[in-house]
């Protein structure tokens, strides 16, 4: 080898597909979601979305690399689905589409995760009626049953609500909300648990948006009738699973009248450390949701702010 040469070991794809397998025979799904995104930090750009595919790693939107819609099996209904959770990142939304689908009459195809993200690719191109077929496809149940998807980020995206009556016009949506300083936290965490070893101050920027629910469901109810949209916290739900969880199924069409436990299972819980807020810091955001806070309000009334310490002395 030539002086200054520097030769390559072996291919890193292979490598980290094979340490990737091993690691998923030795341990559980939180093991092996770990090391699918400790390996593919390190392959190119280009290989890393096949490594991602083989262990179901990405979401539906990402045809390029052939992730397709669940078989139709014998039994299974195909259609638009009965429910779509449409926010809030980092509210519980996991946690709470769990519990949806370990009632007997709401289906989750198995080994397909919650979120499906159809919507997102619409920003650059228009939705076209094979599209819209395509979508239903995602939805296979057995007969009597319902089913449904929760990607969080439906109702922060502005060009998302408008979509969702065309795709799915007798969808009940759910939104699961959470005191937004909270969340804003959890959301920065979020993004450092998905490996940047330095912060990004657009992240706050981001973060910081993604808190203004009265504006977002503002926009969704002006394409979606305000009936066909239940509003939760994730403070009340974590008080009273068992009631919060009855008032979700009844609002989709279920007819489990008694939710099956347990409810102290959380998913996908933040184990990145949140970061802690500058006292003046805290103080800009509740400055920051206050208005948005009150016409939350006006929309829901019913909503118990006093579970939100950003949401006191509005």
């Amino acid at each position: 080898m030539m002086a200054g040469t520097f030769r390559r070991g072996p291919d890193r794809k292979e490598a980290g597909t094979a340490t990737l397998k091993r690691r998923v025979v030795e341990g559980g799904r939180a093991r092996a979601r770990a090391a699918t995104m400790a390996v593919t930090k390190v392959l190119p750009l280009a290989r890393r979305d096949p490594v991602r595919a083989a262990f179901r790693r990405l979401n539906p939107y990402e045809y390029a690399v052939g992730l397709e819609p669940p078989p139709s099996a014998r039994g299974r209904e195909i259609g638009p689905p009965d429910f779509i959770g449409v926010g809030v990142q980092k509210a519980g939304t996991s946690w709470w589409f769990s519990q949806l689908t370990r009632q007997s009459d709401v289906h989750n195809e198995r080994g397909y995760r919650k979120e499906r993200h159809f919507f997102d690719r619409f920003l650059y191109r228009p939705m076209t009626s094979e599209d819209i077929d395509s979508y239903a496809r995602w939805f296979p149940r057995p007969a009597g049953t319902l089913a449904g998807e929760w990607t969080p980020e439906y109702m922060h995206f502005f060009w998302i609500p408008p979509l969702i009556p065309l795709a799915a016009p007798d969808a009940k949506i759910l939104v699961l909300l959470r005191d937004p300083v909270e969340r804003y936290r959890s959301g920065l965490a979020h993004k450092r648990r998905d490996g940047a070893l330095v912060p990004k101050y657009t992240w706050g920027d981001e973060a910081f948006h993604r808190g203004f629910y009265g504006a977002q469901l503002q926009r969704l109810r002006a394409f979606i009738g305000a009936d066909q949209i239940l509003v939760q916290q994730y403070e009340r739900c974590c008080v009273d699973p068992v009631g919060e969880l009855r008032r979700t199924l009844e609002f989709i069409g279920a007819e489990s009248s008694n939710p099956i436990g347990p409810f102290d299972r959380k998913v996908h819980v933040t184990v990145a450390p949140k970061p802690s807020l500058p006292p003046q810091v805290r103080d800009e955001l509740i400055e920051g949701y206050r208005d948005d806070l009150r016409l939350l309000l006006s929309l829901y009334p019913d909503l118990d702010l006093s579970l939100w310490p950003s949401g006191e002395n509005l």
